[in-house]
């Protein structure tokens, strides 16, 4: 049933009027029908007439008439009837109006949930999981080969008495070294030492083009500086360097560090295992690097130490990728040269420091090396490269000590012959 339907239900009964009535009315409305002519305008206004018959010409005068008001109880009861129509057909509008929202939320909250586990099953997550190098742990600091390798040299050497090391770099890119090692009064006396502040220092190099090496006179032992390759000496940062020295009584070296020179890694001196591999054959055709006994790879390793320690005087190291992380290297970086020379790599891996180097294995090479190497504990490395646990190919080297008769633990120490011994303050170790 539509709305139209709805009112028609809706009205009331109103009985018909009679005859009698309804001529009267029609009478005061249009007048009688044979008087139409003849009667006045005033006339039929006062008759109620509203008929356009006038005389051409006629003018009649402006008559306000007040409408009757209409009678309201048939109004009022008509109008209720009209409400509550209005209002069953407005609450069937929005029956129906919010049964199509219901539908239509339903279907989008499954076509979401649809599309939702589609994409969960159908897009296979990307995880890229961290790349492993050498696997040591603090429980396992150390690598060996897993089957036998020969091996010219495997040593423990203890860290010099009382070494400290600072690696810093430069604005400039270049690397400068610092390290204070103890040892006897006046072993710098032979040095021709000149006043920077308040310091003396000396300045040597071993070849033209060389790193500077610049002592600091102290009273016991010894603190260098070792400037970058290539550079004037004394050139203006190491000048401003010794120039914010100064040495307490104490025997603790620190500094006021230029802006530009900032320290990338300190520590102090820890117990080094060395291992010297001899690679048996040539692995191409093409390869004039030299005979088998050339071909050696050199493994340093340092349980709790810091790449300060293994990192020489002068050398410039690269950022680079090792392994599939971050690490740093000097020498014959290139894998795509005809040439090779030596190359040197230095990374961390946990708690310990490496690095492995050779003068006539390239790098890429000397990345296979490394990741068919596995970790092990100290008493195993030691027991390993023991002159009772290898056969005589794998044996310490001429001259070298049994590790087996080496305890790591233990650093050999003397009685100072003088003090203060020399130290690195603050500034380079917090």
């Amino acid at each position: 049933m539509n709305v139209v339907d709805l009112l028609e239900a809706a009205r009331p009964e109103v009985a018909p009027m009679p005859l009698d009535q309804r001529r009267m009315v029609r009478e005061r409305l249009f007048g009688a029908a044979d008087d139409v002519v003849r009667t006045t305008i005033r006339e039929r206004s006062a008759s109620g007439a509203v008929t356009a018959t006038a005389p051409r010409g006629y003018r009649a005068d402006r008559v306000r008439v007040r409408p009757k008001r209409p009678r309201r109880s048939g109004s009022f009861a008509k109008m209720g009837a009209g409400l509550l129509v209005v209002g069953a057909a407005g609450a069937a509008g929005w029956s129906w109006y919010a049964d199509s929202n219901d539908e239509a939320a339903v279907s989008l909250t499954t076509t979401t949930v649809e599309a939702t586990t589609t994409t969960t099953t159908t897009t296979a997550p990307t995880t890229t999981l961290a790349p492993t190098r050498t696997g040591v742990t603090d429980e396992e600091p150390v690598l060996f080969p897993l089957g036998l390798i020969p091996v010219e040299e495997a040593v423990i050497d203890q860290a010099p008495v009382g070494g400290e090391y600072v690696v810093m770099r430069a604005g400039d890119g270049s690397w400068v070294r610092l390290e204070a090692i103890d040892g006897e009064e006046g072993a710098t006396s032979d040095f021709d030492f000149s006043p920077i502040g308040s310091i003396e220092v000396a300045p040597f190099t071993f070849a033209e083009g060389g790193p500077w090496i610049y002592t600091i006179e102290t009273t016991c032992g010894a603190v260098r500086v070792v400037d970058a390759p290539a550079q004037e000496q004394f050139r203006p940062l190491m000048t401003e360097l010794f120039r914010g020295m100064s040495i307490d009584a104490g025997g603790a070296v620190d500094a006021l560090l230029p802006a530009s020179l900032s320290v990338v890694e300190a520590a102090i001196g820890s117990p080094e295992y060395r291992t010297v591999f001899r690679i048996e054959g040539q692995t191409d055709g093409d390869d004039d690097s030299g005979s088998d006994d050339d071909r050696l790879i050199t493994l340093r390793q340092v349980p709790d130490g810091s790449i300060a320690q293994l990192l020489p005087g002068g050398a410039q190291p690269v950022e680079m990728i090792w392994l599939g992380e971050r690490a740093v290297g000097v020498g014959d970086l290139d894998t795509t040269g005809d040439e090779i020379g030596p190359v040197a790599v230095y990374w961390r891996d946990a708690s310990t420091v490496f690095a492995v180097s050779s003068d006539v294995v390239p790098l890429d090479q000397l990345e296979s090396f490394v990741s068919g190497l596995r970790a092990a504990t100290v008493n195993s490395w030691i027991e390993r490269f023991s002159a009772d646990a290898v056969d005589s190919s794998a044996a310490p080297g001429d001259g070298a000590d049994d590790p087996s008769e080496t305890d790591p633990d233990v650093t050999t120490t003397i009685a100072p012959p003088c003090s203060p011994q020399p130290s690195l303050g603050p500034t380079f170790l917090p």
